[in-house]
């Protein structure tokens, strides 16, 4: 359980914490079937247990999808790690996000993340905005991919990436399901 606000009134975990969840998610599994994409709305600072995790995610080809965070000088963890696919934010006009996190490899993929219409308190509409949008987002695309690629996993889901993302005209790696 998360027991940390932050400055914003949300919660914020340990690498502990994150890790300890990520791997009940690797264990879990739907209708009989083992979980084969996790999405990571979220980053948490750096740390042994997170990077251990990742790495086992990355061995069993678990794709794990993860928001860069809102920090655009930095990429947060655990989309900074090797074998994750990073996503960045991208505004109305498909522009990069000015607050996305990005570095010189990250993020892998852009989606959408700025003024996304979510559903609010009460069942109300709201626009929402950052990489969690944006790593939900693309989270369900790429398992829309693997639903349509029988062998698509974290294995290869990469490359897959690699070869049918669109750019954009200002360059960004755009989702699209193909």
């Amino acid at each position: 359980m998360l027991r940390q606000a932050d400055a914003h009134g949300g919660f914020r975990g340990t690498p502990e914490q994150v890790a300890a969840g990520l791997r009940w998610l690797a264990r879990a599994t739907v209708e009989g079937r083992p979980v084969r994409v996790v999405c990571a709305s979220f980053t948490v600072d750096d740390g042994p247990a997170l990077r251990e995790v990742v790495e086992e995610y990355v061995t069993a080809r678990i794709v794990l999808v993860a928001a860069t965070g809102n920090d655009r000088a930095a990429v947060g963890w655990p989309a900074a790690y090797p074998g994750v696919v990073s996503v960045g934010a991208l505004d109305r006009d498909d522009r990069r996000a000015a607050s996305s996190g990005r570095s010189a490899t990250a993020p892998e993929v852009w989606a959408p993340g700025v003024s996304v219409c979510a559903l609010g308190a009460l069942g109300g509409r709201c626009r929402v905005g950052g990489t969690s949008m944006a790593a939900a987002i693309a989270t369900g695309a790429i398992a829309a991919m693997m639903g349509i690629h029988d062998g698509l996993d974290g294995g290869n889901v990469h490359a897959h990436l690699a070869a049918t993302v669109r750019r954009h005209p200002s360059g960004e790696r755009c989702l699209g399901i193909a």
